[in-house]
């Protein structure tokens, strides 16, 4: 009887957020919802499956693994670049959108280099997560290149704003879990956590006063800058890490749906 192994899918909350708040952000900043934003999401949500079964192929031990579960992951990975790759060359080839193809090398690169880091089981440090922010939220000038047909500076601007924002979950999950578990590196985290959203804050009243965007954005970021310094100061009576991925969920929502109207 063949043993049944679990469908590979990405199980963190926080990942598919940091996938589809910048495509929903770059999508309603443009107003635009046709054919190609369709496909899109169709290629980026296969692209996106696809790096759960490559990164259990990158965590295989000289120890080896069930039989049967390589052929398993490599059916799931087949699977997922049979919905991703047919939409991204008829985007390329259908509407001549040449600039997808460095993208997505670009994106790749980051791809090779995160799975290196979980084969070497150093993702979760910041170095390793930082990159996978920059991958996931590439989503917001790609979805504005696809949509305009251009690469604008707006497309560039929406991806530094949610660059700003996604990043931040990592200064701020880390400090959470370092008064819990190691309460010796909580002074450090929380002064990391802080300068970041110290520094983000400093970042876009620069960016209103250069009247790059509105006041308003402003009002899209204060929930987590608040949350931050918040929790600085003030301590939990226990970890409870879903309850932590659920809430940053919730924050995602709260900033994608200000930072449409603001913008």
């Amino acid at each position: 009887m063949a043993k049944k192994f679990s469908t590979p899918i990405p199980r963190e909350h926080g990942a598919w957020a940091l996938l589809y708040g910048p495509f929903i952000v770059a999508a309603a900043s443009l107003s635009i919802f046709n054919l190609r934003l369709a496909v899109l999401l169709i290629t980026i949500t296969g692209l996106f499956l696809a790096h759960e079964p490559l990164s259990k192929f990158s965590r295989i031990s000289r120890h080896g693994v069930a039989e049967g579960l390589k052929e398993h992951w490599a059916k799931w990975l087949g699977i997922y670049l049979s919905l991703s790759l047919p939409g991204a060359c008829f985007l390329i080839i259908s509407y001549r959108l040449w600039y997808l193809v460095p993208i997505g090398i670009a994106v790749g690169v980051l791809l090779a280099i995160h799975l290196l880091l979980i084969s070497k089981k150093k993702e979760r440090n910041v170095a390793g997560e930082l990159i996978g922010v920059l991958g996931l939220t590439a989503t917001a000038p790609v979805t504005c290149y696809v949509l305009s047909g251009e690469l604008s500076y707006e497309a560039f601007l929406l991806w530094l704003l949610n660059i700003l924002f996604f990043a931040g979950g990592i200064f701020f999950v880390k400090m959470r879990v370092s008064r819990f578990l190691k309460p010796a590196k909580f002074r450090v985290r929380a002064l990391q956590c802080g300068s970041y959203y110290l520094g983000v804050l400093i970042i876009l009243i620069g960016m209103v006063i250069a009247g790059w965007i509105s006041p308003l954005i402003i009002l899209a970021y204060s929930p987590v800058i608040v949350r931050a310094f918040w929790s600085i100061f003030v301590a939990e009576d226990k970890l409870n890490l879903r309850r932590i991925g659920y809430t940053e969920v919730l924050y995602t929502v709260c900033f994608v749906l200000v930072f449409v109207v603001a913008w």
